[in-house]
């Protein structure tokens, strides 16, 4: 599953003014999600193994927890991640 494929469609280069809460849906890529999220962007507890197609602006908490996250944080040394 996609970004796009949850209930907020395809979102690439928009503005979205609201929280996003797309967890626990076997997502595996960020593909769709806005270019800015104005509210948090919460997407805990799925398949998601890269930020590309992530937000490239979230004004609230980017809330991004599970273990496939834990491996390429650590692969590509991302700092000022809370885990």
């Amino acid at each position: 599953m996609k970004f796009k494929d949850t209930k907020y469609g395809d979102l690439t280069g928009k503005t979205y003014y609201e929280d996003i809460k797309i967890m626990k849906l076997n997502i595996k890529t960020l593909k769709g999600s806005p270019k800015i999220a104005t509210g948090s962007f919460n997407c805990n507890n799925n398949e998601i193994t890269s930020l590309k197609n992530s937000p490239k602006r979230v004004d609230g908490w980017f809330d991004m927890e599970d273990d496939n996250v834990r491996k390429f944080v650590k692969k590509y040394d991302v700092l000022n991640v809370s885990m």
